[in-house]
C-alpha cells in the first residue's frame, strides 16, 4: 500500500478522498472472512495481528485523508478572518458554512469509531484556532484596559463565538 501512497497520484487520490468508504470496505471484508470461515476446531483464516496489519497499511491514507479535513475547515476559518483586517467579524454565512462543513466532516466517518475521533480531533483543533481568532478580534477591537478598568460586557464578536459554539452543541 506504501508504494501505491507514493507511485501513483492518481490512486493516492482515490484512496485519499475516499478513504471513509475504503475504510469501511475493509471492515466489512474482514468481518465476512471471520464470519465466513467460523468453523469449529478450524483456525480462523485471519488473526486479529493479521487486521491490525492490514488497518497499519492505510495508515498513509488516513493520515493524507485527516490532513485534508483539517485544511478544508482551516480554509473556513482563515476565510471568516482575512489577513490585515482588523476587527473584522464573521459573517452569519460564514459560521453556517463552517458548521455545515464540521457536519459533513463528521457524517463522512461516523461509521468508523477510530476515524470519527481523528476527525473529531482535528475539528478540536480549528475550534481552537477560531476561538483564538476571536479572542484575538476581541483584544484588538477595545481600547486599552488599566488595573483598575474591568471590562463587564461582551463584545459584539464575544457575542458571535458564543452563538457559534452553541450552534455547534445543539447540532
Amino acid at each position: 500500500m506504501k508504494s501505491c501512497f507514493t507511485a501513483s497520484s492518481f490512486v493516492k487520490e482515490t484512496f485519499v478522498l475516499g478513504y471513509p468508504k475504503l475504510l469501511s470496505m475493509i471492515n466489512n471484508l474482514l468481518e465476512r472472512l471471520v464470519r465466513d470461515t467460523d468453523v469449529k476446531g478450524v483456525l480462523p483464516a485471519i488473526k486479529d495481528q493479521d487486521k491490525e496489519h492490514l488497518l497499519a497499511a492505510l495508515e498513509p491514507f488516513q493520515t493524507a485523508y485527516l490532513a485534508q479535513c483539517l485544511n478544508r475547515l482551516l480554509d473556513l476559518v482563515n476565510a471568516m478572518f482575512p489577513y490585515g483586517m482588523r476587527a473584522t467579524i464573521p459573517s452569519q454565512d460564514q459560521i453556517s458554512k463552517l458548521i455545515s462543513r464540521i457536519q459533513e466532516e463528521i457524517e463522512a466517518v461516523k461509521l468508523d469509531r477510530r476515524l470519527l475521533l481523528s476527525v473529531l480531533h482535528e475539528v478540536g483543533k480549528v475550534l481552537q484556532l477560531l476561538s483564538e481568532k476571536f479572542e484575538y478580534q476581541v483584544y484588538i477591537s477595545l481600547p486599552l484596559v488599566t488595573n483598575n478598568y474591568i471590562i463587564y460586557f461582551r463584545s459584539v464578536i464575544q457575542e458571535t463565538f458564543c452563538g457559534f459554539v452553541s450552534k455547534i452543541l445543539v447540532s
